[in-house]
This record gives C-alpha cells, structure tokens and sequence, in this order.
C-alpha cells in the first residue's frame, strides 16, 4: 500500500470533517487567552501598511495598481521572481495567507535595494513570524455573491527558543458565473532562534475540493460573446475539480562573522491535480450559437524544487557602507501535461445550461516536462548617506528543459550572463532620482487551459528593463513617477491552437503612485500606468497577428481613499475606483475590422465601503463592509486570445476579525 505523507493526511482528514471546519475555528478561537497580533490583524489595513501605490496585501485587502500575478503587463509569478523573506522562491502554486503575513511588489524604486533584481517586478512575500508571547486571531467573512470564508491563526511559544505559528481556515467561494466551490488550508511554522540565528521551517496547503470548472467562453471571430446572465451556471455537475496544492521548505539566517550573513533556503511547490476539467463554450455567431466541449485531464502530479544559498558582507559605517553579495540558487520543475480526452455535446445556445450524462473516460499516456536552472551571482552595493547608493551585479544563468511523450520529444538550453545595475542620487532631502537597467532568463509559465498543448511547461525567455524615476516627498504625501521599457518573447495562439512564441513584445510606459495623507482625516493611495505595447516580430510581418498584445491596457489606474471620523469612535469610510482602458482581444487581425484587432471596451468601476475598529470587554475586534462594483458595470475578462470569462459585477462583503 502506497504511504501517505503529512500534507494528503492533513487534507483527508480536512475533507472528512469539512462541515465542522468553521466551528472548529471559532471554538478553538473562544478558549484562547488575550494576546496581541499576527495574520491580518483586527487593526490591519493594506492601504495604511502601503509605502506606494504598486501592490501591498495584507490578509484579504489587496491595493494598488499591481498585483502578484501583473506587474507592467507581466506576470513576476509565471516569471519565477517570488522570495519569501528575501530567499528565493520557485512558486507553483499558491502561498495561502495561512502561512503569509503580506506580500509587496518591488518595481522600479521600491527594488533599488535588492541585490537580485528582476525585469518582470518581484513578489515580496514575507512568511508569518511567530513571536515569544501568544497570540491568535480569528476572522469570519461573508463575501461576494454569498461565499463564506472563516479563518483562524496563532502564535504559540513553546520555550526560550522554539515558537510555532498555525493556522487553518474553511471557504465556500462563490463566483459570478454561478460557481460554487470548496477550499480549506492549513499553514505551520515552527520558528527555532539558536543567539541571532534563525531556523523557520514552514508546511502550507491549499485544498480545492469538488471544485467547480469556471467557465471559459472562445469566440470564433471578429465578435465579443453576447453577455451572460450573472449567478447562472454553465458547467457539469459531475466535472468538479479536486487540485491540492502544498508549499513546504524551510528558512536560514544566521551572521557567520562581523558583518557577514548567511541566508538561504529549500523549497517544494507542488500541484496534485486529482481531478481537472476545462468546460468551453465556442461562439460562432455574435447570437450566441455555440458548440459545447469539455477537457477532462487525467491525474497530473507537477512540483517544482528550489534553492538559495546567500551570502552578504557589510563593512563601512552608517555614513558611508559597501555591501558585497554572493549567491547561488537553483530550481528544478517536473510537470505532467497532456493525456486529455475532448467531449463534444453539440451545438447550445450560450448562456442556456446544458447538462450532459457523465461520460466513461479513458485517458491517453501523459508528457512529461523536465526544467533545471542554475544562477551563479556576485554584487556590490555601495551606499553614501544622504547623497545616493549604487548596485551593481552580475549573473551566470544555466538553464535546460525537456519534454517527452507520445510523438513528442524537445529540448532547449541556453547559457547566459545577467546584468544588473542601478544608481540613485538625492540632488535634496525630500527628492530622489534614479535609473536602473536588468536583464533576466524568466519562466514563460504554461500553456493555457484552451490550447492544445495545454498545461505544457513554455521556455525560459531572456527579458531585458531599463527604468528611470523619481520619489519626491512633499508635505504627508510620497510621489513616485517612473518610466520604463521592457523587452521580452511575445507567446500566443499559432494556426494549430498550440500557445507558443510568436514574436517579440516591447512595453514602452509611465508609472506613478502618490500616497499619503491629503488632510488629517483623509488618506489617499493612487496610482496608475500608461502603456505602449508592441508586438513585433516574423508573425507580425506576415499578418498571423496585431501589433497589440491581448489583455494588456494602455491604461491603468486605482484610487484608494480613506476618511476618519471621530462618530462611533473612529468609524472609516472608505471609496475606490479602478480604470482599464480598451484591451485587445484577440492576436489576431480581422478584415472585418478594417484589418484590426478585436477590442473590449474600456471599463472603470467603483468601490464604497466603512471599517471600524471597536473592542468586547478587552478584545479587540474590527469589522470591514465593502460594496464592489457598486454601479453594477458588467464587462468581459480577457483571459486569452478570443478567450472570456465574465467579470465580477456588484457585491457585498462583511469582514469581522478578532484579536486574542
């Protein structure tokens, strides 16, 4: 009999005793003792917490124009630039707040610092830390369109040297499309102090259990889909996904000397697809005639494998310092795709459910994608108080991949230097200047769910930014405007349907972020982006595409606004906005469109929302309402070419944590 290890032990045992999840976090949270805070406190905001407008997460508040998965048009996750406390980190799945504290995204100014810069933006994770007084928090949250969602987290000190965090939590996510779901996740973090030295292994999974295929809608032509009825739908009842996700390793810091540090790390990202189905809906007319197919996958098992050894050595004093780094840090990727088996239900009437008979499946032999990439790095970073600092680096990538299956057999390998360098100077004590330009081998990420060969693992591709801004301080509020321009392979749908690199893409642009406080009772976190992406490249030449990248807006913006009142003991109104201008749609061009691209339109939404920190007896508790969407605009996602999902309309959220 096959063993089990701990993380499918945990998520048995979780499924099994699924509808108790809840009460156990609520029961576990009312026999705790007072304590202070951790995870998503109960006086916690992501906007208060944000030093710019680029992307700050703090629990469940995202704000800022970028996220985890778009930074200047890319995606530093699919690139492979994510670290967890500062050690780098081959991410494949999820890193589930059980076991996060926040995340940052580091571009243009805010990754001066790092010694390992990334051309796509990095995702700044920084694990839980448990601390030597207990402390716990739980959260119940009622979200949009009637999900539920419940959390609990603590901090236990188990002596002098060893502390542990845990955390577990239960949801029942519903969506727009009528999909309704399950997850539960578990997080573990032993933290062992040893003097100034720190050992942190962590444990964390993410269990989607019977969960619902999300709809994706393919048009055929020059045409968007007729919009759908909200809150209806359209897939299998038997085709119920079930994908556990698991995140473990652990963490060294230690200083080996005066002034010389040591951090690195090991990590294993990976993704248990039990079960997988695709469910599309292939429009052939702007009336919504549409053919109705499902993809079912068989059991693909993927992880990747990642490494970090950093050194550091500091010398100098605080006027004048110099750093130097070493490091070296490796991945390695086993992904299983292909193996599918394509049902066809015949001609439906989109947005009209079709329920099918469960079909008997016989899945075809698997591929199998192999990816190893070492870097071997040195730096230097100097830094003149008051005056300006320079970081100057350089990169030796190996990287190699292969792929083998039926009829199938590839390989490509690259060797490559990286460069690095980036220099600020501060002509006053509130102004700041700087330029820097990076160049990186990064993850292409996957094929997508509609394509043939999808989930195959894409290469690596060489990526080149060269940026330039400024940070001004004036009064309470922090100014950051930059521009940049980035360079890298451009992958979309060929003749066949396979997702591949088709040409090149260069994304010309200005960003800005102004955050602080206006008055004395109203914040703002505002930020936005102006882009020109262009493709190029033999396939543009020839007409098999348009010169727009799909899914990319020339702009983007988000307004975050926070105002105090002194009512109720310091109830907070809160209103957003977020703008994106027309997208293209499809790569391809259309003579019915006079030889252009297919477009959504532009769409900009708006927020309203009131928290308000409060205490029962001597626990401190807060409550967060949010209406998103309150006009009720109802747009198309763009999720690939001629590829849509409906985007989120109006709904209500209430948030309650408690401190303990």
């Amino acid at each position: 009999m096959r063993s089990r290890g701990l993380p499918e032990v945990i998520a048995r045992r979780l499924r099994r005793h699924r509808h108790h999840a809840v009460l156990l976090a609520l029961a576990t949270a009312c026999v705790c003792a007072p304590g202070a805070a951790l995870a998503q406190r109960a006086g916690d905001s992501a906007a208060a917490k944000a030093e710019d407008a680029f992307g700050v997460s703090v629990g469940q508040e995202t704000v800022g124009i970028y996220t985890d998965s778009d930074v200047r048009g890319f995606n530093p996750q699919k690139a492979g630039n994510t670290r967890i406390d500062e050690v780098y980190f081959d991410q494949l799945t999820m890193f589930v707040q059980r076991a996060r504290a926040s995340y940052a995204i580091r571009v243009g100014f805010a990754a001066l610092n790092d010694p390992a810069p990334a051309p796509s933006g990095i995702v700044a994770y920084r694990a839980r830390h448990p601390g030597k007084v207990f402390k716990a928090t739980a959260a119940l949250s009622l979200m949009g369109f009637g999900g539920k969602f419940a959390e609990f987290d603590a901090e236990i000190p188990l002596g002098e040297h060893l502390s542990l965090g845990a955390g577990i939590s239960a949801g029942r996510p519903h969506f727009v499309d009528g999909a309704k779901a399950e997850n539960y996740a578990f997080g573990l973090i032993p933290l062992m102090r040893f003097g100034d030295a720190e050992l942190k292994p962590m444990l964390s999974g993410f269990i989607q259990h019977n969960f619902p295929t999300r709809t994706l809608i393919i048009t055929t032509g020059p045409f968007l889909p007729p919009m759908l009825t909200e809150r209806r739908y359209l897939g299998q009842a038997w085709a119920g996904n079930r994908i556990e996700n698991y995140n473990g390793g652990v963490i060294l810091k230690a200083p080996l000397a005066e002034g010389l540090l040591f951090r690195g790390g090991i990590f294993q990202s990976r993704s248990d697809r039990k079960r997988n189905f695709t469910e599309i809906y292939r429009v052939r007319d702007p009336d919504g005639t549409a053919g109705h197919l499902v993809l079912a996958d068989p059991r693909q098992n993927n992880y990747a494998n990642s490494w970090e050894g950093f050194l550091s050595y500091r010398l100098g004093d605080q006027e004048l310092s110099h750093t130097l780094n070493a490091g070296v840090r490796g991945r390695h990727r086993h992904i299983e795709s292909g193996g599918s088996q394509s049902f066809a239900f015949g001609d439906v009437e989109l947005g009209v459910p079709d329920p099918e008979p469960k079909p008997v499946f016989a899945f075809n032999p698997l591929n199998f994608g192999v990816l190893d990439q070492r870097n071997y790095s040195v730096g230097y970073i100097g830094a003149l108080k008051g005056v300006g600092q320079v970081n100057l680096g350089v990169t030796r990538s190996v990287y190699s991949a292969s792929t083998r299956g039926p009829g199938l057999q590839s390989a490509s390998s690259a060797q490559l230097w990286l460069y690095n360098a980036s220099v600020l100077v501060r002509p006053t004590r509130r102004l700041a200047l700087y330029a820097g330009y990076v160049s990186g081998l990064e993850d292409s990420g996957a094929a997508p769910e509609n394509a043939a060969n999808r989930n195959q693992q894409l290469p690596a591709t060489q990526t080149v930014q060269i940026d330039a801004g400024l940070q001004w301080s004036v009064a309470q509020m922090r100014l950051v405007a930059s521009v940049f321009e980035m360079k890298k392979p451009y992958f979309s749908f060929d003749t066949a349907n396979r997702f591949v690199e088709l040409g090149d893409l260069t994304q010309r642009g200005v960003e800005v972020s102004a955050s602080g406080n206006l008055t004395e009772r109203l914040h703002m976190l505002a930020g936005g982006i102006m882009m020109d992406p262009v493709v190029s490249g033999a396939a543009r030449d020839l007409g098999l595409i348009g010169p727009r990248p799909v899914g990319t807006p020339k702009l983007h913006g988000r307004v975050d606004l926070t105002y105090r009142t002194e009512i109720f003991g310091g109830l907070k109104f809160t209103a957003g906005m977020l703008h994106d201008s027309a997208r293209a749609a499809s790569a391809v061009t259309y003579a019915q469109l006079d030889g252009r691209q297919l477009f959504v339109p532009a769409h900009t939404t708006f927020d309203i929302g009131a928290r308000q920190n409060f205490k029962v007896g001597d626990t401190p508790m807060s409550y967060r309402f949010v209406i998103n969407n309150i006009l009720n605009e109802r747009a198309w996602k763009v999720v690939s070419s001629n590829t849509f999902q409906l985007d989120d309309t109006r709904r209500y959220s209430l948030f309650l944590i408690a401190d303990f």
